[in-house]
């Protein structure tokens, strides 16, 4: 998994597909450990579910020109914890997500992300 900066244009092509999301498995965490887990780490037990992206939008905010936030629905299976998630699809390299739940529906969850780019930085 490489660091990468991701942008509007990598996911406002891919609104209507499913992803793989994955997560630190509660269940699997040892006790004695207090920091939340990294759903990235090699030999770490995860969580997986599928999450398809809803929407993705521009934000209207003056000045924030590159900013934009995205909607996931992730079936019952899926966690209700904010938290990073590493996403991923074939043509999609995994990446890590900050993704905060927003709703829940009669079949699962709604999950916001937003993203802010500064501008010139």
């Amino acid at each position: 998994m490489s660091a990468r900066s991701l942008g509007f244009e990598d996911f406002e092509p891919r609104v209507g597909q499913s992803f793989t999301m994955r997560y630190a498995d509660p269940a699997a965490a040892d006790p004695a450990d207090a920091g939340p887990a990294d759903p990235g780490e090699a030999g770490e037990a995860a969580g997986v579910c599928e999450a398809v992206l809803t929407e993705c939008a521009r934000s209207s905010v003056p000045g924030a020109s590159r900013s934009f936030n995205l909607l996931f629905r992730a079936g019952p299976d899926a966690p209700r914890e904010q938290g990073t998630y590493l996403l991923s699809r074939q043509d999609f390299e995994p990446a890590p997500i900050f993704l905060v739940p927003v709703r829940t529906t009669p079949d699962g969850a709604e999950f916001h992300a937003v993203f802010n780019p500064i501008d010139g930085g």
